[in-house]
């Protein structure tokens, strides 16, 4: 799969409604607006069949879009490229610690029709394949 390079417009976001019940935010990138944001998969050649989510935070965190540029994304879901409607798309700039202590990013669902569902995965111990693609703001 391609890097696929997308602008979001600017506009005024706010956290989606209920967004953090039951989780603590511990990171977040901020949300400027205007950026570019890449689709990038978190597999790459030679990485074999699955990634540790630590492992890909760490490697991610730097370069990473966050829950506000996914919340974006969530409502422009017919202009985010067709050949990703199957993938999970991970916001890696954001962490929360969830109600069971475990750390969790927000991640938008593979696509339903026009839509797709924005939820938290636990991402600590937890490992992902090539299903995932890791949403980043182009510097």
């Amino acid at each position: 799969m391609a890097t696929h390079i997308w602008p979001i417009p600017q506009m005024q976001l706010k956290p989606p409604s209920g967004s953090n019940d039951g989780w603590e935010l511990i990171e977040d990138v901020p949300f400027i607006g205007g950026e570019t944001l890449e689709f990038v998969p978190v597999l790459q050649e030679g990485d074999g069949d699955v990634i540790k989510g630590k492992i890909l935070w760490v490697k991610e965190r730097e370069v990473a879009a966050g829950l506000k540029h996914l919340e974006c994304l969530r409502g422009m879901v017919t202009k985010i490229p067709r050949e990703l409607d199957d993938k999970y798309l991970l916001a890696l700039g954001t962490v929360g610690r969830g109600p069971s202590g475990c750390w969790v990013v927000p991640c938008l669902s593979p696509r339903r029709g026009k839509k797709r569902t924005l939820f938290f995965c636990y991402y600590l111990g937890h490992n992902f394949n090539r299903n995932s693609v890791s949403v980043r703001l182009r510097k």
